[in-house]
């Protein structure tokens, strides 16, 4: 798994609170220590925009509805143009979960969650427009083998995020339907090819959404919108109905706000392996796979681990194509 957070940069500071990967306790940025909440120390983390977690917790009690929510991120989607390239209004998803938590069966902890899902992934009777003007009245007949999973487990479908046309760059700046602004700074790129799913987390529209990786796709985004992304390991999750862009390398994955958000949906779509679910996102470690034998020898027997760095360093990176505002927020 990478965890991938923006550098601060000469524009407005983003705001650490909404930032997983600020939960320790001293964090150098630009050579200056700060002091911040620190998780393993039992302070309270707090995040500017509901997660997987938290809105989950709100749809059980009956705080909210999963109507209610999908109309909440619509509005905000429609807000955040070019974001979303399609919004779904069809609320059948939504009203199917509201039954489930009303006779207390939710199928997981996805259960009425609002998702945005790349648009270079099948939605059956949904358009997919992989992100070009040649597919614009594309509408697929049959879901891609992902979101079939997602369905499945009560998530529920909001909109079509903006794409790099074909997923073919790193910007995110080649866009049919508009180029995603950083939700940061709107001078400064999104990121890509999932420039829209980085977004819509980000701007808090969603709390989860799907993207595609084949060298960057979903890791580049996440680190200039300040999301979580995880690309899992090839052939993880299945990429069935997802356009092509390099078959041997593609990939599906996830971007959520926090690291628990992304152990959630892939235990929703089936693959609980990555993580002890009683772990906490900023517990989250990688390990060092054992008993390979396509691994050298030179493994060593016990199991070493080494958490997840407090910050990684990016590039102040400026939108070359287009004068945007700073964001206010």
């Amino acid at each position: 798994m990478q965890l991938h957070i923006p550098a601060e940069s000469s524009g407005k500071a983003l705001d650490r609170s909404a930032n997983p990967a600020f939960n320790s306790a001293r964090t150098v940025v630009c050579g200056k220590t700060r002091n911040v909440p620190d998780a393993n120390r039992g302070d309270a983390v707090h995040y500017k925009h509901e997660t997987v977690e938290t809105l989950g917790q709100k749809l059980r009690d009956g705080t909210t509805t999963a109507k209610q929510q999908a109309d909440r991120a619509r509005q905000a989607a429609a807000r955040a143009e070019p974001v979303f390239i399609t919004t779904v209004n069809d609320d059948t998803a939504a009203k199917t979960s509201d039954e489930h938590f009303q006779s207390h069966t939710p199928r997981s902890a996805l259960e009425g969650i609002p998702i945005a899902v790349k648009d270079v992934i099948a939605t059956a009777g949904v358009r997919t427009t992989m992100g070009s003007r040649l597919f614009s009245d594309h509408v697929p007949s049959e879901d891609a083998q992902i979101v079939k999973q997602l369905k499945a487990a009560g998530a529920n479908i909001v909109g079509k995020s903006n794409t790099h046309e074909f997923s073919f760059g790193i910007r995110g700046d080649s866009n049919a339907f508009g180029v995603v602004p950083n939700p940061h700074d709107e001078t400064r790129i999104a990121g890509g090819s999932s420039s829209g799913s980085a977004a819509a987390v980000a701007r808090g529209i969603v709390p989860l959404a799907v993207g595609t990786d084949t060298a960057g796709s979903i890791r580049v985004p996440a680190a200039l919108c300040g999301a979580v992304g995880f690309k899992p390991t090839y052939d993880l999750l299945d990429t069935t109905g997802i356009f092509p862009l390099a078959s041997s390398f593609d990939t599906a994955g996830f971007l959520g706000t926090t690291v628990q958000d992304i152990i959630v949906a892939m235990a929703a779509v089936g693959v609980e392996s990555i993580s002890d679910l009683s772990e906490t996102g900023v517990d989250l470690q990688f390990r060092t796979l054992r008993g390979n034998p396509g691994l050298s020898s030179g493994i060593p027997p016990e199991e070493t681990e080494q958490r997840v760095p407090d910050l990684l360093e990016v590039p102040d990176v400026h939108h070359p194509n287009f004068q945007g505002r700073r964001s206010e927020e």
